[in-house]
């Protein structure tokens, strides 16, 4: 059984916001209920707008279609299918 974050950490160019997360939500409700601005457009893993980059922890992508190998062994997930696990979880809007 996965370990579900209380919070994600996210980087905003020199800021860093400590966002509350609901366990099974993803990365991109998350954001959106602390009012972090992020680019979405389709919300459906097919446009690739809101990808960002994972710096710590884990996070599954219920859907991907955008995202390969290379980029996802690089820390390149989507907000928008990308559900966080583990203890920790920090990223880096792009």
């Amino acid at each position: 059984m996965s370990v579900e974050p209380r919070e994600i950490i996210v980087h905003l160019g020199n800021r860093v916001v400590h966002a509350p997360h609901r366990e099974g939500d993803t990365v991109l409700s998350t954001l959106r209920r602390a009012e972090i601005p992020i680019a979405t457009q389709c919300e459906q893993a097919y446009c690739g707008t809101c990808i960002f980059q994972l710096l710590t922890g884990e996070v599954r992508l219920r859907i991907n279609d955008v995202l390969g190998e290379a980029d996802l062994a690089t820390g390149l997930r989507l907000a928008c299918q990308g559900v966080p696990e583990g203890e920790t979880v920090e990223i880096e809007l792009l």
